[in-house]
């Protein structure tokens, strides 16, 4: 390991009413990292609960702790984490969301191969309300152009979240920080800007975890927005890829892709009706580029048909032993 260049790193950790749950999680896996060069910022959205004792409790002089005195957006929050970054490199770390005691280190290592680059990411995990991994995600991409990443992302060769991306400060700041058309695809837009710009370097190791509940999921409520933050990413990827003969296909499959990420924030939804009318509605924003009957057969009937045959097999094994 490479101990002569130690770069301050921020960690920024948007915070709202978290304390009781999952915030000192967080905060314990920033302040337990191996490298120790660091800034931890805690932006309090003017919370109601006990965050500004938990963050005060800590005994370390590299906690800074941000209370707004209005709660102003998640997204002008997450901003505001990065305009009181002082490191080179920045992360944004949710307040669910918990990385690795290597992490930082390793990151710190893998930009010596690339001095200045603008994103170093790794791999990533799943994990419950318990911290118990779910899923998990190997940076499999063995490439650093940016139609390789956005390739590798439709392929789930890699991922785009933001517990396991570290960002160089000014580059962030020099796109405008976390911003979208409708502030929900702001960090995947942010990191494939800066790709573009200041290329990438890869991780392969699962180093940090991201919590699945039902607080981040997408919310059919604002499917209007989904489906116009992706277009966005959409019409933006196609902007930043080079001008050559895969273009046209590699933009073709993103929005075949982007299409059926919002077909997946509704099928829960208990509804038939609301659910037909929204399949419908992201259908037209995507101009059918992946039909909304062909994913209903897919991903929402067949699962439930492959559990109805199962409860039918399983009864009839049972009655059978009677």
């Amino acid at each position: 390991m490479n101990h002569e260049y130690q770069p301050l790193i921020t960690l920024g950790i948007p915070t709202y009413n978290r304390a009781g749950t999952t915030l000192p999680l967080t905060l314990q896996s920033a302040l337990a990292q191996t490298y120790e060069n660091l800034q931890v910022i805690v932006c309090d959205n003017c919370s109601q609960d006990a965050t500004e004792a938990i963050v005060g409790g800590c005994d370390d002089d590299r906690v800074e702790y941000i209370r707004h005195t209005e709660n102003i957006g998640a997204n002008d929050n997450f901003n505001a984490c990065v305009d009181h970054a002082r490191g080179e490199y920045f992360l944004l770390l949710h307040d669910d969301d918990e990385i690795d005691k290597d992490f930082v280190q390793v990151c710190v290592d893998a930009t010596r191969v690339a001095p200045g680059v603008g994103l170093v990411r790794t791999g990533i995990r799943m994990i419950d309300g318990g911290g118990n991994t779910i899923l998990e995600w190997e940076n499999r991409l063995q490439t650093t152009s940016f139609d390789g990443l956005i390739r590798g992302w439709i392929l789930s060769d890699t991922t785009l979240f933001c517990a396991n991306t570290l960002i160089r400060s000014d580059a962030l700041r020099e796109i405008g920080g976390f911003r979208s058309r409708c502030d929900l695809f702001q960090d995947v837009l942010a990191h494939v800007r800066i790709a573009a710009r200041y290329g990438y370097v890869n991780v392969r190791e699962v180093k940090a975890s991201f919590r699945d509940h039902d607080q981040n999921r997408g919310s059919a409520a604002r499917i209007d927005d989904w489906c116009k933050d992706s277009l966005q990413l959409r019409d933006t990827i196609y902007e930043l890829l080079p001008d050559n003969k895969t273009r046209e296909e590699l933009v073709r499959d993103v929005t075949i892709f982007l299409c059926q990420i919002n077909y997946s924030y509704i099928i829960n939804l208990k509804s038939p009706l609301q659910k037909l009318s929204l399949y419908r509605r992201i259908n037209r924003y995507f101009d059918g580029a992946f039909p909304a009957g062909a994913y209903y057969r897919l991903y929402d009937l067949a699962p439930r048909v492959r559990k109805w045959k199962k409860g039918i097999k399983k009864f009839f094994e049972n009655t059978s032993n009677l």
